[in-house]
């Protein structure tokens, strides 16, 4: 949870200059199918109040927002990920959010995302694991729609976060019974160094058992999932206790990559536009927003605002490569514009779907420039 310590006035809340970041190389690809494919997969809709999602704290409107997974396939061997299981039906949580969390975010019911990989011929016996970005209500989806055999992986810290379950903590977000029933596993905590040992790689991939911790790009800690660097998985704290982000080549030579963010953002205008260097930086701060109606106290979606807040601005740094689209896991400005399952995102970069993505953001921020408006107000 946030701590109640962080002053939404702190510097360290500003916009993350992207020359901040070191840069390490992202390891080239070294054969024509060292390479996954990525298919955007729609859930259910999130209606929020605006103020929770984009720097507006008196701006109570409220404005709706997709939850995407991803199905990520690397043909080459044969296996494919589920990244995320986005959200299931209100009476499949446990009490704490269907009394709680619900009363802020309404659920737009939407097909799950099992049933639309079934619907389109894809069986999903072959989804190796559920790779979860982080443990919130609107990533887990439903465990019980998986394959018994299928596991579920975690960032660190995850899991101790998450136990024991509801109902023996009657406060908990998860199922006790997915514990006793479900394969899950997590990643390493950073300190691990060296190479991780082999059971844990094991229950973590039983293809890659030498996995380990690496700088990757603008990253201080990435593990090459599949071994050939199709697939990276990346700690990003900050949003919430063990969440991660991947970075995935869909194609090579030259090599493109799709990233995705997960919750390190909820919008757009966290970390686009990428400043141009001596121009006025427009993004937007985390936001903040009043704890309960007619509260003075401020709080945030995010555990440590001031962690997440260097992680945004690691988005930002990555927009910068040509080769590198970012993606939000409710980046509504995507909707109409990038394929959905069954289709991939593969042809990102000569379709320029990545600058048409960007073009009403940047139109509106032009706008409020030319009016005088603040950008909150046109965001």
């Amino acid at each position: 949870m946030l701590d109640p310590a962080v002053d939404p006035n702190d510097p360290r809340l500003r916009p993350v200059p992207p020359r901040e970041f070191s840069w390490n190389a992202i390891p080239a690809s070294k054969a024509e199918d060292d390479i996954v494919k990525v298919s955007m997969i729609p859930s259910s809709d999130l209606d929020s109040p605006r103020n929770i999602l984009i720097n507006d704290p008196a701006n109570t409107s409220r404005i709706s927002i997709p939850s995407f997974s991803f199905l990520i396939q690397h043909e080459k061997n044969g296996t494919a990920l589920l990244w995320d299981l986005g959200m299931t039906k209100n009476e499949k949580l446990t009490p704490v959010l269907r009394d709680g969390i619900l009363k802020t975010f309404r659920v737009v019911p939407g097909q799950d995302v099992i049933s639309r990989l079934t619907e389109k011929g894809f069986n999903v016996t072959e989804i190796e694991a559920l790779v979860l970005s982080h443990s919130h209500f609107d990533h887990i989806g439903d465990f019980d729609t998986l394959p018994s055999e299928t596991r579920v992986i975690c960032g660190p810290g995850t899991l101790e976060a998450m136990r024991p379950g509801y109902p023996e903590d009657e406060q908990s977000e998860w199922w006790s019974k997915w514990f006793e029933e479900r394969e899950l596993v997590q990643l390493p905590s950073t300190d691990v160094t060296d190479s991780w040992t082999a059971s844990i790689g094991s229950k973590l991939n039983p293809r890659n058992t030498g996995m380990r911790w690496q700088k990757l790009a603008c990253y201080e800690h990435a593990v090459d999932w599949f071994g050939d660097g199709s697939f990276w998985i990346v700690n990003t704290p900050g949003h919430r206790v063990g969440h991660i982000s991947a970075l995935a080549r869909v194609t090579s030579n030259p090599d493109t990559y799709v990233f995705l963010a997960g919750d390190t953002s909820h919008h757009q205008s966290l970390y686009l536009p990428v400043p141009t260097e001596g121009q006025p930086d427009t993004r937007t701060k985390v936001p903040f927003y009043p704890k309960s109606e007619g509260s003075k106290e401020m709080t945030s979606l995010d555990d440590d605002p001031i962690v997440n807040t260097q992680n945004i601005g690691r988005l930002t740094r990555l927009s910068a490569e040509d080769n590198i689209m970012v993606l939000l896991a409710h980046e509504g400005e995507v909707e109409g514009i990038l394929p959905v399952w069954p289709e991939d995102l593969s042809r990102w970069k000569t379709r320029g779907w990545k600058e048409e993505k960007e073009e009403e953001l940047k139109g509106n921020i032009a706008r409020a420039k030319a009016t005088g408006a603040r950008i909150a107000d046109e965001v």
